[in-house]
């Protein structure tokens, strides 16, 4: 797409339901400038719906185009701000409806070890500003664990057994009791109140505990190879304990239980959830919103707080098909409020079931895929949108 080219905002394509129902799967991006009072305003610069496709040598990894999804994801890209000079430890919080998730904030800390059983938090340090990203929450890699010996080619593509499968971006997981691990290690900024890393929870004890440990607490993008989103196309994380009932996923109804037994016994091209669509922190993946919600943040703008009151347009979807006109009504897939940028996104979808399977015909070759929505026409807002091809 060159400079000039209007940016990718709406599509739509053929796609499939959970229950394999062909529907005509439509998707508008909404973008808006963030003003101090919470208001959102419709931006200038627009930003384009997310594709799976490469741009130069980089992969996109999410995508906006989800043709099924059950939940919103409400992502949050922001940094704590110290409420005056000299902060160490503060908390910041989100807040929507009946639902608040707190953040324990902390400047930064380090390990320090004095042999066997002695480990030690320094005090935090103060801080100005801390990203809530999932860079700095409880995870990582702990190089100190050794890898097993590779005994098959199997072998070779195993998860490092240092990795924290619920967030490898992280900091402050420990495997083994060992000084190279622990002294100086670089702890993390952002927790969970109440479920903290403490010297006593530092160190597992091995591989197979990774799930005894504090969740990863963030509010940004969650990475589609961290557990629990990774279980949702079938790879479940080493070490998952059959009896799975005191896994805090499950506790929390993230997940169900039963994991090993269900995905041993279903079948390979069953292994795929819709769920694995929620690119949000799990804690933050919600039941449909619809638009014209206030959400509240603390803690994480100079000013201190901010009431985000969501748009409450919804882009108007129409859908002709051999003569007939149907009005779809849109969902937010994705909500994405930057108070780093202050600006915030919308992913509306919509879904029309095909009264028959469609396309009659495959596109044959050298023709162009968007013939499989030939005799379909998709108008959002009174402009005619272009199949995803």
């Amino acid at each position: 797409m060159s400079d000039s080219s209007p940016p990718f905002t709406e599509t739509a394509l053929l796609s499939r339901d959970a229950g394999g129902r062909q529907i005509v799967s439509i998707h508008a991006k909404r973008t808006y400038r963030l003003l101090p009072t919470g208001k959102c305003v419709p931006a200038e610069v627009l930003q384009p719906l997310l594709t799976i496709k490469r741009a130069g040598d980089d992969p996109v990894l999410e995508t906006d185009v989800i043709p099924y999804k059950t939940a919103t994801d409400l992502i949050v890209l922001a940094s704590a701000h110290a409420p005056s000079p000299g902060t160490r430890k503060m908390v910041a919080s989100i807040a929507l409806g009946q639902s608040r998730w707190d953040y324990a904030i902390f400047g930064d800390r380090r390990c320090s070890y004095r042999g066997k059983g002695a480990i030690a938090f320094s005090e935090p340090e103060s801080f100005e500003k801390i990203s809530l990203r999932h860079e700095n929450a409880y995870g990582g890699v702990d190089e100190q664990v050794p890898d097993p010996p590779i005994r098959a080619l199997v072998d070779a593509f195993q998860p490092h057994p240092g990795i924290y499968s619920r967030n490898s971006a992280g900091r402050g997981y420990v495997v083994h009791e060992k000084a190279e691990a622990i002294e100086g290690l670089l702890l993390p900024n952002v927790e969970l109140p109440g479920h903290l890393l403490t010297p006593q929870n530092l160190v597992t004890g091995g591989p197979e505990n990774w799930w005894r440990q504090p969740l990863p607490w963030s509010c940004d993008w969650f990475h589609n190879s961290w557990y629990p989103r990774a279980a949702f196309y079938g790879a479940l994380p080493p070490f998952l304990p059959d009896d799975d009932s005191e896994v805090a996923e499950v506790r929390r109804g993230w997940i169900e239980p039963g994991q090993n037994q269900r995905f041993a016994a279903q079948r390979q091209e069953d292994a795929m959830d819709s769920r694995l669509g929620n690119a949000a922190s799990p804690a933050l993946v919600l039941p449909f919103l619809r638009g014209g919600e206030a959400i509240q943040i603390s803690g994480m703008t100079p000013d201190g707080q901010i009431v985000v009151r969501l748009p409450g347009e919804r882009p108007r979807m129409l859908l002709r098909f051999e003569g007939e006109v149907h009005e779809i009504e849109p969902v937010p897939h994705r909500v994405l409020v930057s108070t780093d940028e202050m600006g915030v996104y919308v992913v509306w979808h919509g879904a029309w079931p095909t009264p028959r399977e469609l396309p009659e015909r495959l596109p044959e070759p050298g023709e162009d895929a968007s013939m499989e929505l030939e005799g379909i026409e998709v108008v959002v807002d009174r402009r005619a949108v272009a199949p995803l091809v």
